[in-house]
């Protein structure tokens, strides 16, 4: 017999919810005889196990109904639970969708009303709950179960502070992802949410608190540049101390309230290396380094490490000869205990840092720099689920398409799935990992185009009763490719708008082939854009065929938002155009359409190309001028008709960097910062970059292990990619032979060796790869 979820989910939480549920996965045993004369209350499937409140979603009750039960207002069956058989205390009721004759009872509800009955209840191996049915006229039997209760202690997770600033780490005030560790570290979070550290500051440093690595917009600094009077959201300057010492700083962010304090009773002890120990790993131990090894009480330890699959570890150092081996079961952040623990840890890649005198570790995610999200019963969860990388929507003509495989656990079945995309729409999907075919297209039509290839966010959500406990799980998020219709492509494009009084047989302003005349093979289009300064413009693009058309304006194309300058484009008879905003000086914008993707961008193409290009950067100093490091031309000196540069960039594994490219003539120029050439997206490893103005600087993110990246520019295309080049090579003599026929040749700093120069003993980067001269 199938039943339906929806009127059970509308009673207990008056949420719509349309999907069915089968509640025959398990046949529910009878407290007592079949007797047609008695409400029964069903013994659920799970017994008397012990069900973990954390786990599950809904935990599953049944009754039969007696036989003599007539009359509307006789139908309505009342689940009532309490802590206590006699239900004379702390009873809570349940009233039931009218006529049906089952419950899901929310686990989250009934774990906070046990809390509300004993704080400590989470602290017991087990809780013992009673349940009965109630009717107008009969009182059915008292059910027992045994659930495990869980702490909210940090529900919602705590807001953790780090330390940033001059002595914090090994490079001053460098608040980035790739800072955690090497410029910034946390603060302890303690149980109520407050956060809290003591350590030893120098006299003359500066620094102070943010929340989030890569921003400075939520911050605590001083009031007064002391130690003592903290204030948050940037009131303040820096914090300082005016002696060395130790001292203690607390922060209460519910409260907004920060304060520091001298802490002279501090007590100290200092250990050689911490390790981290893992299950998986066996014998290979990771060592952590210490944040502020120039600090002599430093404390606070960190590790870039990568975990292929969940794993349990622990930390351990030598103290007064004996080894110290601690872990604890929280995640991603606890204080350590001494009693053999270890700590469980998600499959992915983290920095770890642990405070040697408190005990305290936290786990941050070392892509986002955020703090790891924390363990839930989906990551013990056993369904494997594997997503279809690339769907091709433009012809399809079935009615659903797969979108991901799952395998549920043996004797369970399934109440929902769900595919959410881009977390702004959710499709209905069913057992075989399918949905709608033509809400799959509407959904990716309304959030990224009509047109071309994208690349979206879907988020996979599955709930599913097994032995009457409903449980819910959602793995990580995936990047899946769709393939949407192919925009419809001709010879023949022209810009319309302010500068040609919006005229449409005006086709002065035509775009270019990218590729000469192969627009059907290669649909690349380009159009130079002049603005005068203080100048705004708004236009769009139409086909040549619009002039004969009959419906000229449904054949314009337009962007999908108007100041962004990169995204889809659309064909559409009314609505966004492009908007370029007033320039501080005159310049020239160009367009680029790709309608094999649907895609635009829009970067400044200002100045003409130059012979010379240089690095500026964290290797430099992002001194003004300093011409150690050029960029090659990659045709020898053909740049005026061949404008490829490139420069090869040795990195060090858990080291990013921060850099962009400036022309010689910005040296000499009034505002050299204005000339300097950035990206459009400062982390995108392909894209295209501007050549005036203000704003992103490439950021390359820290790679897992000593390689070298290749920066080229396109200065025709406008364009940039960062690559990888091999990294290992092994040359003797042959290489020195005759430095002048060398190609451009760096040390591992990056600084370019001059050909007049023998090269010593060594490695160096010498035509992109990395050459060991014997």
């Amino acid at each position: 017999m199938k039943k339906t979820l929806f009127a059970t989910i509308l009673c207990l939480l008056s949420v719509q919810v349309t999907s069915g549920i089968n509640t025959q996965a398990a046949t529910p045993q009878l407290n007592a005889g079949n007797n047609s004369d008695q409400l029964i209350l069903n013994t659920p499937a799970f017994g008397t196990d012990v069900v973990n409140l954390q786990e599950i979603v809904y935990l599953h009750f049944s009754w039969q109904r007696p036989s003599n039960l007539s009359g509307e207002t006789q139908n309505d069956i009342i689940l009532e639970l309490s802590n206590n058989p006699t239900f004379s205390l702390h009873t809570w009721k349940q009233y039931e969708a009218s006529g049906s004759n089952e419950m899901f009872f929310s686990a989250k509800t009934l774990n906070s009303y046990l809390l509300d009955v004993d704080p400590q209840a989470y602290r017991y191996p087990s809780f013992t709950v009673y349940a009965r049915c109630l009717s107008d006229e009969y009182v059915s039997n008292v059910i027992e179960m045994n659930v495990k209760v869980y702490s909210k202690k940090y529900d919602p997770m705590p807001q953790p502070w780090y330390f940033v600033g001059d002595g914090i780490g090994s490079f001053d005030w460098y608040n980035d992802v790739s800072g955690l560790g090497n410029s910034m570290y946390p603060m302890n979070i303690l149980e109520d949410g407050t956060s809290r550290f003591t350590g030893y500051f120098h006299s003359g440093d500066n620094f102070m608190l943010v929340g989030v690595p890569g921003q400075w917009e939520m911050h605590i600094g001083s009031s007064d540049d002391g130690p003592y009077n903290l204030s948050f959201d940037g009131y303040g300057n820096n914090i300082s101390v005016n002696e060395s010492g130790w001292y203690t700083f607390e922060v209460d962010t519910k409260n907004r309230t920060a304060l520091g304090k001298n802490a002279d009773d501090s007590e100290w002890f200092s250990v050689g290396d911490i390790f981290i120990n893992s299950d998986n790993n066996g014998n290979h131990f990771v060592k952590m380094s210490p944040c502020d090894e120039t600090n002599e009480y430093n404390h606070v330890w960190f590790a870039q490490m990568r975990f292929y699959d969940n794993d349990f570890i622990q930390f351990s150092y030598i103290k007064d000869g004996s080894e110290m081996l601690m872990g604890a079961s929280g995640f991603p952040f606890d204080f350590v205990v001494s009693d053999n623990q270890k700590i469980p840890v998600k499959a992915g890649s983290y920095v770890v840092f642990f405070d040697h005198l408190t005990g305290y570790y936290q786990f941050n995610d070392a892509t986002t720099g955020l703090l790891a999200a924390p363990l839930t019963s989906n990551d013990a969860a056993a369904i494997p689920v594997s997503s279809i990388p690339n769907i091709d929507l433009s012809h399809t003509t079935t009615n659903d398409v797969k979108v991901c495989d799952f395998t549920l656990p043996q004797d369970a079945e399934l109440s929902f799935a769900t595919l959410s995309v881009a977390n702004q729409e959710y499709l209905s999907m069913n057992a075989n990992g399918e949905v709608n075919t033509r809400l799959l297209k509407d959904a990716v039509a309304n959030l990224y185009g009509k047109y071309g290839q994208h690349k979206i966010e879907c988020v996979v959500k599955i709930a599913y009763q097994q032995r009457d406990l409903v449980k819910e799980y959602s793995p990580d998020s995936y990047l899946m490719s769709v393939m949407m219709q192919k925009m419809p492509v001709e010879e023949h494009y022209y810009y319309i708008g302010n500068q040609t009084g919006w005229d449409r047989s005006n086709t002065t302003m035509p775009m270019t082939c990218l590729s000469g005349d192969q627009w059907a093979t290669d649909s690349r289009f380009y159009i130079d854009i002049p603005i005068e300064k203080g100048q705004e413009d708004w236009f769009c693009i139409f086909p040549a065929s619009a002039q004969t058309s009959d419906e000229f304006w449904g054949n314009v194309v337009r962007p999908r938002s108007s100041e962004d300058k990169s995204g889809s484009i659309n064909i559409a008879d009314t609505g966004i155009s492009w908007h370029l905003t007033a320039s501080e000086q005159a310049c020239t914008y160009r367009l680029i359409l790709d309608f094999n993707k649907a895609t635009y961008q829009l970067v400044m193409n200002c100045r003409p190309v130059e012979q010379k290009y240089y690095y500026i950067g964290d290797r430099t100093g992002w001194t003004e001028g300093d011409t150690s490091m050029p960029l090659t031309c990659l045709s020898g000196d053909q740049w005026a008709t061949d404008p490829r540069f490139y420069i090869d960039l040795p990195m060090e594994k858990g080291r990013g960097e921060w850099l962009a490219v400036f022309p010689e003539s910005a040296i000499s120029s009034d505002d050299f910062w204005y000339n300097i050439i950035r990206p459009c997206e400062f982390e995108a490893m392909s894209g295209y970059f501007d050549d005036m103005g203000y704003g992103n600087s490439w950021h390359v993110l820290a790679p897992e292990q000593d390689c070298t990246y290749r920066l080229t520019l396109d200065f025709n295309q406008r364009s940039y990619d960062i690559t990888t080049v091999p990294t290992v090579a092994t040359s003797i003599a042959p290489v020195v032979t005759d430095r002048k026929k060398v190609p451009a040749t760096y040390d591992l700093q990056g600084r370019r060796i001059s050909t007049a120069t023998s090269l010593k003993k060594g490695i160096y980067i010498i035509d992109g790869k990395k050459v060991v001269v014997k």
